[in-house]
């Protein structure tokens, strides 16, 4: 797979992560606050959303884990100089 393919795929697995963050998120603070299941369902539901647009495009299995530091990605590229 060429690189900047690769790299593309990358940064939509990113995406996806930032995503179901987002869900965590609100899933957590719902939670501690004051809990009602139809309103944690709903984010439960969108939440496998972004991982089965990335099975179905993309060929993404998984966007369970951590997204890839921005340091990372740029040494990965050979753009680590540019990230400081």
């Amino acid at each position: 797979m060429p690189r900047s393919r690769k790299n593309a795929g990358r940064v939509y697995e990113d995406a996806g992560r930032d995503v179901r963050g987002i869900y965590d998120a609100f899933i957590k603070w719902e939670t501690a606050t004051a809990p009602a299941a139809d309103w944690l369902d709903r984010f439960a539901t969108a939440k496998r959303g972004p991982s089965q647009r990335a099975l179905a495009n993309a060929g993404i299995e998984s966007l369970v884990g951590p997204h890839k530091q921005a340091s990372a990605a740029a040494k990965e590229c050979g753009m680590d100089e540019h990230s400081a």
